[in-house]
């Protein structure tokens, strides 16, 4: 968007100028006051040259406006798209914890966030290297929106990027003083011992861990709230929120 920008003022520019060339050629041709007209350099050519290049740099800037115009539209849904999507890894994300919380005889995957992590980092990538850029500049809500996104959101939800490895060490940490104990009291089991929610050390990371997920479930519905808005309610985030809402308890409910 940036690029079309600056293609955009710079043949606006250029096209302003060789109207005004153009102009003043051809008030010189009436009046006379300069005398340029010659057998090698015509007013004639003087007017067809500039007027040509005028023609020209003002057909580019309405095939870059329109160009504009498309990518921004395009720009928007993409934003919106793939924040829903890094929502829904969230959303995901904040079920299977608060499931593992309730049903503490189920046993504790390390793998657990792996998928999620996946998709989030994945779309939080997508969402910083998205340029969105208008006329406006420090007018335009989205792109101000967009940029304190960037930098300050998803600053916030970078930490959760690391719950796969706290968990992972929750358990071998678990697994080891599992180990001790049985060393100590001199009771060996058949088969480790299965690592739950009851667990204090597991329970402390999946609760800290459900913290940073529904703080960056904030972030998010604030982010996309905002770009709805700025599209005029266009994609209907109030509903589409909703029958997240709905699956939340549905998944919830399944598990009961």
């Amino acid at each position: 968007m940036r690029e079309s920008i600056k293609v955009i003022k710079y043949c606006s520019r250029a096209s302003l100028v060789f109207l005004v060339l153009t102009y003043v050629v051809s008030v010189n041709l009436e009046g006379h006051f300069i005398s340029i007209d010659s057998m090698w350099i015509p007013n004639n050519f003087l007017i067809t040259l500039f007027g040509g290049v005028f023609a020209s740099m003002l057909v580019v800037v309405f095939c870059e406006v329109q160009k504009y115009l498309s990518v921004k539209t395009n720009t928007e849904e993409y934003l919106f798209y793939q924040s829903v999507y890094l929502y829904q890894a969230l959303m995901q994300m904040r079920i299977n914890i608060e499931d593992y919380l309730k049903h503490c005889e189920w046993q504790v995957p390390a793998n657990l966030f792996d998928e999620s992590i996946r998709m989030i980092q994945c779309e939080m990538n997508a969402l910083q290297l998205t340029d969105y850029a208008t006329f406006e500049h420090g007018n335009d809500s989205l792109m101000i929106e967009h940029g304190r996104f960037r930098i300050e959101s998803l600053s916030k939800m970078q930490p959760i990027l690391l719950a796969g490895i706290r968990l992972r060490l929750a358990i071998n940490e678990t697994e080891y003083y599992n180990l001790q104990k049985q060393l100590e009291t001199h009771t060996y089991l058949s088969s480790n011992k299965q690592i739950t929610s009851e667990s204090p050390r597991i329970a402390r990371i999946l609760n800290d861990e459900l913290k940073r997920v529904c703080l960056s479930v904030s972030l998010m519905d604030s982010y996309i709230t905002a770009i709805d808005n700025y599209c005029n309610q266009r994609f209907k985030w109030d509903e589409m929120k909703v029958k997240f809402v709905f699956i939340h308890l549905g998944d919830t409910c399944l598990q009961i």
